[in-house]
């Protein structure tokens, strides 16, 4: 019967098998995964970026592009890439000849930005029915093999195509990298910066608090109530349930004893 009711014995090994748990170390292997999840979620633009900077560096003589690569940091403002020089080496197409500056135009988004800079113009393949619009004479179209054009039959557009690359290329990793920050966000092992964390989209469907910090405050829950389980014997609880134990082992069952009977039982 006493090893039955021994509470006390069975309260102090319950609380010493709960106090000897790292609850943190614990929190810690199911956090590890998500770290694991994150430097796989960092990934995702690798191979666009790769991509990309291969169609920007470019550099033949018909399409002498060339120029630093775009890093993930940067890619959201192209314009702000640092360049050996301000202005583009060949001339852009709808620009007289000119070459086109580096800087952000009119508040350009990264798009308009990337195909302004690589529109570079054609050349021409034959001397009639080519030119540069606008420098020659009202109804004139001319102008020497292989020299720069924008305008007339036998104008050609060798790096067109690089062109279309490199803003498909460009719209490519930008979705990507955007896709990988509302990821980023929403798991929580770090908040991208100017990011909200997690987005606001998460926070409709889930909750306010990103999939780590989630688990963060399970964790202090969890701590806090084994602190609070581990202090129960130093509690009036735990006198409760020792008086209880006293009760059913010394008592003749009833569910109160006067302290003098307990004192003339532990006494006897």
């Amino acid at each position: 019967m006493s090893d039955k009711v021994d509470f006390q014995k069975k309260l102090e090994e319950g609380l010493e098998e709960i106090s000897s748990v790292n609850v943190t170390a614990q929190f810690a292997r199911v956090l590890l995964p998500l770290e694991e999840i994150q430097d796989m979620i960092g990934t995702i633009t690798e191979t666009a970026m790769v991509a990309l900077n291969e169609a920007t560096n470019v550099n033949t003589a018909l399409c002498p592009f060339g120029g630093p690569p775009f890093s993930k940091g940067g890619i959201l403002s192209p314009w702000d890439l640092a360049r050996a020089e301000n202005f583009t080496s060949y001339p852009i197409r709808d620009n007289l000849g000119q070459p086109t500056t580096y800087g952000r135009l009119n508040l350009e988004d990264g798009e308009t930005y990337m195909a302004r800079i690589h529109d570079k113009t054609g050349v021409c393949s034959d001397p009639s029915d080519c030119c540069i619009f606008g420098l020659t004479a009202a109804g004139i179209c001319e102008s020497d093999l292989y020299e720069n054009c924008d305008s007339g039959q036998n104008c050609i557009y060798p790096c067109e195509a690089i062109q279309v690359a490199i803003v498909e290329g460009y719209k490519a990793t930008v979705s990507l990298l955007e896709q990988e920050l509302r990821m980023t966000a929403d798991l929580g092992v770090v908040c991208p910066v100017d990011s909200t964390c997690p987005t606001p989209q998460f926070q409709a469907l889930y909750s306010n608090s990103t999939l780590v910090d989630m688990i963060q405050n399970y964790k202090h829950d969890i701590i806090k109530t084994k602190d609070l389980l581990v202090s129960l014997a130093e509690t009036s609880v735990g006198d409760a349930m020792l008086e209880v134990s006293w009760i059913l082992i010394h008592g003749d069952g009833r569910l109160s004893i006067s302290p003098l009977e307990r004192w003339i039982s532990l006494d006897n």
